[in-house]
C-alpha cells in the first residue's frame, strides 16, 4: 500500500522539527552556563538530571563531601543542598 503526503501534513513536520531544535539549541546554553555558574561556586559537577525548570545535580564540594544539589534552571541558584546517598 502506498502512502501518500499532504502538503499540509509535510509543512507541519518539518515546523514540528523547527521548533524541537530551536528549542533544544536554547536549552543548551542554559544548561553549559547553569553547571559553569555551579562550578564557579566551587563545586565538582558529576551528574545532572534536567527534571524541567529545576535541575538535579550530583556534586563534591570543595571539602571533598559529595552532595545532591536542586538547582534553578533559569538562575542557577542553588534552591536545596542535601547529602548524596
Amino acid at each position: 500500500m502506498k502512502a501518500i503526503l499532504s502538503a499540509p501534513l509535510v509543512a507541519g513536520l518539518v515546523v514540528s522539527a523547527l521548533v524541537a531544535s530551536t528549542a533544544l539549541a536554547q536549552t543548551t546554553p542554559s544548561l553549559t552556563a547553569a553547571i559553569s555558574k555551579i562550578e564557579a561556586k566551587g563545586y565538582e559537577v558529576h551528574d545532572i538530571d534536567s527534571e524541567g525548570s529545576w535541575l538535579e545535580i550530583d556534586a563534591t564540594t570543595r571539602d571533598g563531601v559529595r552532595v545532591e544539589l536542586i538547582v534553578d534552571a533559569a538562575t542557577a541558584g542553588v534552591l536545596r543542598e542535601s547529602a548524596d546517598d
